[in-house]
């Protein structure tokens, strides 16, 4: 699998739980993925992360991004990215069994 169908993945996962900001604003979606994955390896804070990786959108930033992202939403997100995902890798395990872990 090509890292760049794993990023489409990705940012078909991202643009469904963040909440969508017109396109004026100065802040990609990367930029916000960056720091939350930060944050939970760094098992910080986002407020504390955004400080530390200026130039960054604040911590109120991030969050107003998230605010109606429930456990739900991202939950069927994750569903649907995986449903694709498995069926590509289907297509090249050829009926072997493999196990999957996150």
């Amino acid at each position: 699998m090509s890292k760049q169908t794993i990023d489409k993945w990705l940012k078909s996962f991202l643009e469904q739980i963040f909440f969508v900001v017109g396109r004026n604003s100065p802040y990609r979606l990367a930029e916000f993925l960056h720091i939350l994955v930060t944050a939970a390896l760094t098992k910080d804070f986002v407020n504390n992360t955004t400080v530390k990786l200026q130039p960054a959108p604040n911590g109120e930033t991030v969050f107003n991004r998230l605010f109606e992202c429930t456990h739900e939403k991202i939950e069927l997100a994750f569903n649907a990215i995986m449903e694709l995902l498995c069926k590509r890798i289907k297509q090249h395990l050829r009926n072997r069994k493999a196990i999957f872990g996150f």
